[in-house]
């Protein structure tokens, strides 16, 4: 029986497309440099570990290397920290260095005691596609150089281990390791190019000694030889060894969509539940032959006058239309060339939401896009003594935010005190409404004066032209009558 037979029509059209981009997306990750993560020079050789405790502390095994890694991080953002579990190392047309299974991490630390926290995410423990994918035999093949795609036997493999890996629901590293060994098993029993990588014990494997070997380079003035300097265990034939080590990467965007993708398509086929209305719409209308519509609020009125009461920025017509586009719609597309004011569209969307006392995100691919928009509304939601209305995500906003919350703490831990403030803010709040009541209302009086004064000059403009019109019509259609 068909497994999607009880969902409808369109629904069954949208899972197996998002299924074949969710596959697509595993078949074209083999540019990553995962297949030699453990060599990455730029970011720092990877560091070998037999056990590792999630709470480090100072003077403690690999409290160093992870000290300098969550310095690191704090200025990388796109850049994460990994554990590699089970090891394939050596040599078969060019260098591997890579894990079979990688989690990523979360490295945090208290300021106070020093202490490094790992936090590894279990839901993005994950096979190394893009290791699998160089040491198949279709990498690079001049007909498939853009998908590199798996073959039909390594697609079934993989799919079998994928079952087995969604059964882990906790971090535990004999648990993990022992699932990495017997993944390496799995590959080397059902996939051809892993059947000649030999198994060796963890005693005959030291990376950091590895490493040394492999770095060394004779010098230019002596007798040694290059081609006579003994060879690292990187430069000989493939090896699997079930060994962790902690590495740097940047963050695989390839392998992070085929995860969204993965857990979209369950969600879908298991509860038959987009979880967004605004994606499934789109995604029907998109992907099937029925029509939906988007949902438009008619709320443009309510939105001027947010706009008229709450908005400190200037705004032209069309950025007027934006937002009230924004909200009136269900989804919104605003675009344009540079400088035509698409920054300040969204700082006064992101305004408005707060003045709807609703929560807004601002994601960018570019810092630059993100601190014009934080500079925009920045002034407006800062009291200059302390209080912030807004977080912004930069290199040092770990930081920010957790003195922030020390500071609201320390705020609100007099409860008397806190009402007391809290009291005077609502009495100026209310002195401010009036005040800005009054100013609207002097406004409104003053648009009104300006639309009669507009009107009269319309109308003697118009009664202008038309006497200048006639002026010249007469002057070309009489002539003065001769006297005498």
């Amino acid at each position: 029986m068909n497994e999607l037979a009880h969902h409808s029509q369109n629904t069954q059209r949208i899972i197996a497309y998002l299924s074949y981009l969710r596959d697509i997306s595993r078949k074209i990750i083999s540019r990553n440099g995962f297949e030699k993560c453990l060599l990455n020079k730029t970011l720092g050789y990877a560091v070998q570990f037999e056990d590792l405790a999630l709470e480090v502390k100072p003077n403690e095994n690999h409290y160093n290397e992870l000290n300098n890694y969550y310095g690191f991080l704090q200025k990388n953002h796109d850049k994460k920290l990994f554990i590699g579990f089970g090891t394939v190392v050596g040599t078969r047309k060019r260098i591997f260095a890579a894990p079979i299974l990688t989690i990523q991490c979360e490295v945090a630390k208290d300021e106070t005691s020093h202490t490094i926290y790992v936090e590894p995410d279990i839901g993005t423990l994950n096979i190394n596609y893009d290791f699998i994918s160089a040491l198949s035999t279709n990498y690079q093949n001049e007909e498939d150089d853009v998908m590199n795609a798996l073959t039909e036997d390594e697609n079934r493999t993989l799919e079998n281990v994928e079952s087995l890996l969604k059964e882990i629901y906790q971090f535990d590293f004999q648990n993990i390791n022992r699932f990495a060994l017997e993944t390496f098993d799995e590959l080397k029993n059902k996939i051809e190019h892993f059947k000649n990588i030999v198994q060796i014990q963890k005693s005959e494997y030291n990376f950091r000694r590895e490493l040394q070997i492999y770095s060394y380079r004779p010098p230019k003035n002596g007798n040694e030889k290059k081609k006579d300097r003994e060879k690292s265990i990187f430069e000989k034939d493939l090896v699997f060894v079930n060994a962790n080590h902690l590495f740097l990467s940047l963050i695989p965007d390839q392998l992070s969509t085929y995860e969204a993708l993965n857990s979209f398509v369950q969600t879908i086929d298991e509860e038959n539940d987009f979880k967004n209305p605004v994606v499934e719409k789109l995604l029907i209308n998109a992907l099937t032959d029925e029509s939906i519509e988007i949902d438009r609020m008619p709320i443009e009125d309510d939105i001027q006058k947010i706009i008229d009461k709450h908005i400190p920025i200037s705004l032209s017509n069309c950025q007027i239309q934006g937002l009230k586009n924004a909200w009136a719609n269900e989804i919104s597309y605003i675009q344009g060339p540079p400088g035509t004011g698409k920054s300040h569209t969204i700082s006064a969307i992101v305004l408005s939401a707060i003045a709807m006392n609703k929560k807004v995100l601002v994601l960018s691919q570019k810092t630059a896009a993100l601190q014009v928009v934080n500079k925009k509304i920045e002034p407006f939601l800062t009291d200059g003594d302390g209080l912030l209305g807004i977080c912004y995500y930069d290199i040092s906003a770990r930081k920010k935010i957790k003195n922030y919350c020390g500071f609201l703490k320390e705020q609100t831990s007099n409860s008397t005190q806190f009402k007391r403030n809290n009291s005077i803010i609502n009495t100026k709040l209310e002195e401010l409404e009036t005040k800005l009541t009054a100013k609207l209302k002097d406004l409104k009086s003053e648009r009104t004066k300006l639309d009669r004064a507009l009107e009269k000059q319309r109308y003697f403009k118009d009664i202008n032209e038309t006497f200048l019109t006639e002026l010249k019509r007469l002057s070309i259609d009489y002539y003065e009558i001769p006297k005498g």
